[in-house]
């Protein structure tokens, strides 16, 4: 993305919403203790989907077998306008 050294707080609401993203996404910030800042690294609009990704585990963490998540990302695809 080229976004190297951009802060959370210079979005407006959050990396995914200032870019436009919408579905399952990753946003990776490093903490700089430095500056006591959160730098805002990249945005992975495709993160990891096998059932030891991170995504699924913190889905599991809400109760949510990957099954059940599958299907929940899968339902909002086919409910956009394309």
């Amino acid at each position: 993305l080229g976004c190297s050294g951009v802060t959370r707080s210079d979005f407006r609401y959050d990396p995914e919403t200032g870019l436009g993203c919408s579905g399952v996404t990753r946003s990776d910030f490093r903490y700089d203790p430095e500056t006591g800042r959160l730098v805002f690294l990249e945005l992975n609009t495709q993160p990891g989907m096998t059932e030891l990704s991170l995504v699924p585990e913190i889905a599991a963490h809400a109760g949510i077998d990957f099954s059940s998540l599958v299907s929940a990302i899968l339902d909002d695809a086919l409910a956009r306008p394309w």
